[in-house]
C-alpha cells in the first residue's frame, strides 16, 4: 500500500479522541503525532514479530512473482486491521487476467471498524466486510496462493508486510518468502525522471500506466507489477 497517498483527513478523524485539539495543528504536526502514538503501540506490544518475508531481495531482474497489496482501518500495523488482499501471479513477465492468477479477498477488521474516510478512499464499507474471513483465515488463503514464489508490493516492507507478519503470528503460521519492495526500486530513478515524489500513482502515471480503481488491492497490485516490468525493461 502507498501510504502517502492516505488522506490527511483520515488521520486527523482517526485520531480525534485522543486528541480532540487536532483541527489546531497543521498537516505536519499531525503526521508527527500520528507516528508518536504508532511508536508507543509499537514499544507496548507484548512481544515483537519476527519477519515474515525472509531475505528481502535488493536488486531487480526476476520476472516471475506475486505482486500484492492491502486496504487497512489505518496506518498502525499494530493497533490497526486489513480490510481487503489482493494479489496477481507474474509468470515470465506475463501479466495474465485469469482467476487462477488472481487472488482477492476481504478481511473482517480485528477489533476495528472502518470510519468514513476509509470508505470514501477504498469504496470499502462496514457492511461489505462483516461476513469476511477473520486475518487469520484470510492469511492462510493468501499464503496458499503465493507458494514459494518471490512476493512484490509497494512501500511493503515498511507497511504491508507487517500487518501480514501479525495475521501470520494469529494464523500460527510462518512464511519465508523472498521479498521486493518497488518503491525503494523507484527511489533509485526519481532524480533521472525528474518526478515530485515516489508514490505508486506519480510514478504509473509517469509511466503511462492507467489505474482506474486505486486504493483497491487488486488494481493496485497489478499497477505495482506493471510499474515493476516496466522498470525492468529500461535497464
Amino acid at each position: 500500500m502507498d501510504t502517502t497517498l492516505t488522506d490527511i483527513k483520515a488521520i486527523r478523524a482517526e485520531i480525534r479522541d485522543v486528541c480532540p485539539d487536532i483541527d489546531s495543528l497543521s498537516d505536519e504536526q499531525v503526521v508527527e503525532f500520528y507516528f508518536r502514538l504508532c511508536k508507543q503501540a509499537r514499544a507496548a506490544a507484548p512481544e515483537k514479530n519476527e519477519s515474515l518475508f525472509l531475505p528481502p531481495i535488493e536488486e531487480a531482474g526476476f520476472t516471475t512473482f506475486v505482486a500484492y497489496d492491502i486496504e487497512t482501518t489505518g496506518l498502525s500495523p499494530y493497533t490497526d486491521s486489513m480490510i481487503e488482499i489482493g494479489a496477481v501471479r507474474i509468470v515470465n513477465g506475463r501479466i495474465r487476467d485469469s482467476k487462477s492468477h488472481t487472488f482477492h479477498t476481504y478481511v473482517h477488521p480485528y477489533k476495528k471498524s472502518i470510519n468514513g474516510n476509509i470508505t470514501a478512499l477504498t469504496g470499502i464499507t462496514n457492511e461489505m466486510v462483516k461476513d469476511a474471513p477473520e486475518m487469520w483465515d484470510a492469511f492462510k488463503k493468501f499464503a496458499d496462493f503465493i507458494g514459494d514464489d518471490i512476493v512484490l508490493g509497494y512501500n511493503n516492507h515498511r507497511f504491508d508486510d507487517k500487518f501480514m507478519e501479525r495475521a501470520a503470528k494469529f494464523a500460527k503460521r510462518r512464511i519465508e518468502n523472498k521479498s521486493f519492495d518497488v518503491m525503494k526500486y523507484v527511489r533509485r530513478y526519481k532524480e533521472s525522471f525528474g518526478i515530485e515524489n515516489v508514490r505508486l500513482a506519480t510514478i504509473s502515471e509517469y509511466l503511462g500506466i492507467v489505474n482506474p480503481n486505486a486504493h483497491t488491492a487488486v488494481a493496485d497490485a497489478l499497477t505495482t507489477a506493471r510499474v515493476y516490468l516496466t522498470l525492468l525493461g529500461m535497464k
